[in-house]
């Protein structure tokens, strides 16, 4: 997809379960989601956390963005954890165009899984940026205009 909204690279399955948001789900190593916006203050990126879900990595403006001490982010837990922030970048210039892209790094698709809800970015709205801010997450799963928070 090109456009306003979410592009997709890879194989992707849109998912639902009762408890969770919508979702899309990937097996697919190097499978990525990307999200090109003008004028964010700060971006985030959610999705499930879970047993068997693996390694991925975060791009800001072709830049990789790295935990401390570590070469990939890990979205694996004991339990499931719904719609989680996966990553989060604040202090954002702009009067640019910023281009996020998480993959999935987990190459074994037996049983390592990544799973993503949305992206989520606040926008500055008015001429003092720390009073006034318009929230808007484009959803992976429907790849339609976002949806105003």
């Amino acid at each position: 997809m090109s456009g306003p909204g979410v592009a997709l690279k890879g194989s992707w399955t849109a998912k639902s379960i009762a408890t969770v948001p919508d979702y899309m789900s990937t097996k697919d190593y190097r499978a990525s989601a990307s999200l090109t916006i003008r004028g964010a203050r700060a971006i985030a990126i959610h999705g499930l956390l879970n047993f068997g879900h693996w390694l991925y990595g975060v791009e800001l403006d072709g830049v990789p963005m790295l935990p401390p001490a570590a070469e990939a982010f890990n979205s694996s837990t004991y339990w499931l954890i719904s719609d989680s922030i996966l990553f989060f970048a604040n202090g954002l210039e702009t009067g640019i165009d910023h281009t996020i892209t998480i993959t999935n790094l987990a190459d074994d698709p037996t049983w390592s899984s990544f799973t993503l809800t949305s992206f989520e970015v606040w926008h500055v709205a008015g001429s003092d940026p720390q009073l006034r801010s318009v929230v808007a997450r484009y959803r992976c799963y429907d790849m339609a205009e976002p949806a105003l928070l």
